[in-house]
């Protein structure tokens, strides 16, 4: 029996698990993910990427290999029935924007599942995580800390699939090795059947519903003008939802009921009565039956299966605050308004980055209890706007769904999100700007330009991932002699908790113009090359910065810890913040 240490070790290959394991591994954590499946095995779920992941991305420095292989999805487009001399017809409405609220990237992005998991993994290995496939869990024992400087101990089997079981669903059944790995923490990212949350005795808090729908990746040939943007279609025989895909893909979903296939007691769709071929006869039957009078041929169907949607949360999101579940082990929820993989991800860019603080000494493992704090409180959040939608859904109005997603398009987009806990101390600035800098919320988009050499980029490319903070100076006119006596008064300040500094990056953002300032003028502290744009709003206008300036800390994850007038930023106040982690 081989015995491994790591750091952590993440169990589930999904979205949640790779996004885990690629932000430990950013942040210098020694990281090993495992997954039961073998490489390259087919299957459907998550396709969309809302604003907010797309921002995060970003940071992570992979989203530019994404959007090769993905769509755009800019507009959103309903359709009601009509009767129309004794014809029933499908009636469009005026189409209007998928994403409503300001966002660097004020759209979604569809893909493969096997797309959005390959952009990770492969960033993932390039920043040296260990991968391993065809691997489940057996056991797991935690320890007390005193007694191990790795208390947690995972046992692994490892299967061999034939090459012609691969991607199939093939049975894993031929054990080839099994070993032992000691870890300081466990990831659950294992889905909603998760292994670990089942063996920790983690119940789910929710409803089983008997909502069922069926979906499916195709290619069509047909006469409806608008595969290429997101459709909610009322047709007479349920609710069809169509999502534009990369190349010619589209994503069908159709509502189905109890009268086309039975539950099991644990609200899952008992697959032992219909077989694969006979779902999928059936869900492409439907669409085509509800998209009449419109010919939808389907020309190549590349997954499709049946699903019951249950809205569930974890009672708890972390045992011993040593082992923990994200994504679908810890919320179930429906895929109908694109939020399943975005919100798994949401997790692990929120848990990731305080686990690599505890393990590298630079917190203590309080910070660790923020991560449920955080992320619960949005989940139950998930859950009762996915009540809402599905609701709307159900009822048949396509119009009502509309209005729901652009009232709730903060939230769905992920640009909404506000966390309170021990991370966020009270705000001493009121925030009047368009993009305000909130306490709690993350980091708004803005134009910057690079005082050094006028380089232009956005305030988000100021904290690329790499788990540490920033620290971001607005004195406002560099010009001006109140504000050089207040940045050079600062200055002071700042060098009384450089000791607390030591993992934060500075970044000082004047109001002014490219060429009424050199970056020497700013003191050495302080000075790291960056200006805001000359734009019109400007930076200071848009964030709410204020003439006359603020402080700004920004948590590694990008969500704002604190915002301080800069005329009374107290050094002493930032020391016991990061004291206290």
């Amino acid at each position: 029996m081989n015995n491994t240490n790591f750091d952590v070790l993440v169990i589930g290959m999904g979205p949640a698990g790779l996004m885990c394991a690629l932000s430990l591994a950013k942040a210098g954590v020694r990281t090993k993910i495992i997954d039961r499946r073998a490489l390259g095995t087919q299957y459907g779920n998550a396709d969309g990427i809302q604003p907010r992941t797309l921002e995060i991305w970003d940071t992570y420095g992979i989203l530019k290999r994404f959007v090769d292989g993905s769509a755009p999805m800019h507009a959103m487009v309903t359709y009601n029935p009509e009767i129309d001399n004794g014809q029933l017809k499908l009636v469009r409405t005026r189409p209007v924007r998928n994403v409503v609220v300001d966002s660097r990237f004020p759209y979604e992005r569809t893909a493969a599942i096997e797309h959005i998991e390959g952009t990770l993994r492969e960033a993932l290995l390039e920043a040296g995580g260990a991968v391993q496939y065809s691997t489940t869990p057996t056991n797991v024992e935690v320890t007390p800390d005193s007694q191990s400087e790795y208390p947690v101990r995972v046992a692994l089997e490892t299967v061999s699939v034939p090459l012609d079981k691969r991607g199939h669903g093939g049975d894993l059944h031929q054990t080839s090795s099994s070993e032992t790995i000691q870890a300081k923490y466990l990831v659950g990212a294992d889905g909603a059947n998760s292994w670990v949350r089942r063996f920790f005795d983690i119940p789910l808090e929710g409803d089983l519903t008997e909502s069922i729908w069926g979906v499916t990746d195709v290619i069509v040939e047909t006469n409806f003008s608008d595969c290429r943007m997101k459709c909610i279609i009322n047709a007479p025989t349920g609710t069809i939802i169509t999502i534009p895909r990369e190349g010619e893909k589209i994503r069908f979903y159709v509502q189905l009921s109890l009268d086309d296939c039975q539950l099991t007691p644990s609200g899952r769709v008992d697959k032992s009565h219909l077989s694969s071929e006979a779902s999928r006869r059936m869900v492409l039957k439907r669409i085509q039956a509800g998209m009449s009078p419109f010919e939808v041929k389907f020309t190549h169907v590349f997954w499709c299966t049946i699903f019951a949607i249950p809205q569930r949360v974890a009672k708890r999101f972390s045992v011993q605050d040593r082992v923990f579940i994200v994504g679908d082990a810890c919320h179930q929820h429906s895929p109908k308004a694109g939020q399943g993989a975005n919100a798994a991800m949401g997790d692990s860019h929120n848990l990731a980055w305080k686990l690599a603080h505890v393990i590298k000494g630079w917190a203590t493992p309080n910070i660790l209890r923020t991560y449920e704090i955080e992320r619960k409180g949005y989940a139950q959040q998930l859950i009762n706007f996915d009540k809402e939608i599905s609701e709307t859904l159900e009822a048949g109005s396509p119009d009502s769904y509309e209005r729901v997603l652009h009232r709730q398009n903060l939230f769905t987009s992920g640009l909404g999100i506000r966390y309170d806990s021990m991370l966020t101390i009270q705000s001493s600035v009121s925030q009047q700007g368009e993009r305000a800098i909130t306490v709690g919320k993350y980091l708004p988009w803005c134009p910057v330009t690079r005082l050094a050499d006028w380089d232009s980029m956005d305030i988000q490319s100021l904290i690329s991932f790499d788990g540490l903070w920033r620290l971001l100076i607005f004195p406002g006119d560099i010009r001006l002699e109140n504000n050089q006596a207040e940045l050079a008064r600062l200055e002071k300040e700042v060098g009384r908790c450089v000791g607390v500094l030591k993992h934060a990056i500075l970044y000082t953002i004047l109001d002014n113009r490219e060429d009424e300032a050199q970056w020497t003028d700013v003191p050495r502290v302080l000075r790291s090359w960056k200006r805001d744009r000359k734009s019109s709003p400007n930076v200071y206008e848009l964030l709410g910065a204020g003439q006359l300036g603020s402080v700004v800390l920004v948590r590694p994850d990008g969500y704002v810890s604190m915002v301080q007038e800069l005329a009374g930023f107290n050094g002493d106040e930032l020391t016991r913040f990061f004291l206290a982690l």
